[in-house]
């Protein structure tokens, strides 16, 4: 027998696994409910079989894209509790692409989350993040420290929670003499996520009706 033989040891197959995310970004862009119901599916099994492997890096683009899935259906404390988990595996490598590289959605929800942050190393973390985005797209998702001019008197105020980008699509159509449901048909999504992103628009706008969230909106330069 030879003694001088040497194995080689090899990583399983599984090791090399990496999904492919584009289709499902594909789905998220495309925005309608069956779309990101698909991708919120197709996410969430690859969520947990990426935490079962402990492919923490790939686990986290997951996530990520996960985060801004459930935002655009309107599930806010999901998207929230999604990213503050993918936020949570980034920080230990300091990976700041794989949050910057999605864009607006991403920088908008980043942004929201830093308001509820109580951690110090994590809200460092978002700022981190945010600034390497581009500057021109941190302009087209911020709608922070907005001056309002009301005659003589100036008033500044603050959005402590950014729209997001399916909630300024939906902000849009408020101005027109269209129903939710012609609203819903336009964005081809269901009128049920036209409501909640409506009642989300209202709660950061801080008024209780159409009209007063128009006006609100026109206010800050929105519409």
């Amino acid at each position: 027998m030879n003694q001088n033989v040497v194995y080689e040891l090899r990583p399983p197959i599984w090791f090399f696994y990496v999904p492919q995310l584009t289709p499902i970004k594909l789905l998220l862009a495309d925005g309608n409910d069956v779309g990101l119901a698909e991708a919120r599916t197709r996410l969430d099994v690859l969520d947990r079989d990426m935490h079962r492997i402990n492919r923490k890096n790939v686990r986290l683009d997951v996530l990520a894209l996960l985060a801004l899935v459930c935002a655009a259906q309107g599930d806010e404390p999901t998207a929230i509790e999604k990213l503050h988990t993918a936020l949570e595996l980034g920080i230990r490598g300091g990976n700041i692409r794989s949050f910057a590289d999605l864009g607006v959605p991403m920088a908008n929800l980043l942004v929201h989350m830093k308001e509820k942050e109580t951690e110090r190393e994590v809200a460092g973390y978002i700022d981190q993040i945010l600034a390497a985005i581009p500057e021109g797209v941190q302009a087209d998702k911020i709608y922070e420290n907005v001056l309002i001019s009301t005659g003589n008197k100036s008033t500044e105020t603050l959005l402590f929670e950014p729209l997001t980008w399916r909630e300024r699509q939906v902000l849009k159509q408020l101005p027109k003499d269209i129903s939710l449901q012609e609203i819903a048909n336009q964005l081809s999504i269901s009128s049920a996520t036209v409501y909640t992103h409506t009642k989300n628009i209202y709660r950061k706008l801080d008024v209780h009706k159409r009209e007063e969230a128009v006006q609100r909106a026109k206010e800050l330069g929105l519409v």
